[in-house]
């Protein structure tokens, strides 16, 4: 699902991932996006940008994202907002978690949207 506008983006991201579909939710990303894979650690590129996003589906949860702010300037956006997921954690137990959030996208050629930078710890 192509991002068409920078405030269209947590609900796209939110519907992507409650549907388990880790294909259509590394689409959403640069080549060469930044992700904060947990507090105090970020990681960078595809590859490791699914990874990331592969340990949030393992907890086979379901996602909220508030939008609370959008900013575009030019071809580059920020939005920010607050995301609750509720989910299983390894051990079997029922698991709540939840940030505020930051992300910055770009313009891509074809006028759609992709994230470069996704801090969901802000």
């Amino acid at each position: 699902m192509p991002i068409q506008a920078p405030n269209q983006a947590h609900r796209a991201w939110s519907d992507v991932f409650n549907h388990g579909d880790i294909e259509a939710l590394v689409a959403l990303y640069a080549p060469d996006a930044t992700i904060v894979s947990e507090p105090g650690q970020q990681v960078s590129g595809k590859e490791s940008v699914r990874a990331a996003l592969e340990g949030f589906l393992s907890l086979k949860g379901t996602i909220t994202l508030e939008t609370r702010n959008v900013v575009v300037a030019g071809e580059i956006a920020l939005t920010r907002g607050r995301w609750a997921l509720r989910g299983t954690g390894a051990d079997g137990q029922p698991l709540e978690m939840g940030s505020d959030n930051a992300e910055v996208w770009r313009r891509q050629p074809d006028g759609t949207w992709l994230t470069i930078i996704d801090n969901p710890w802000t």
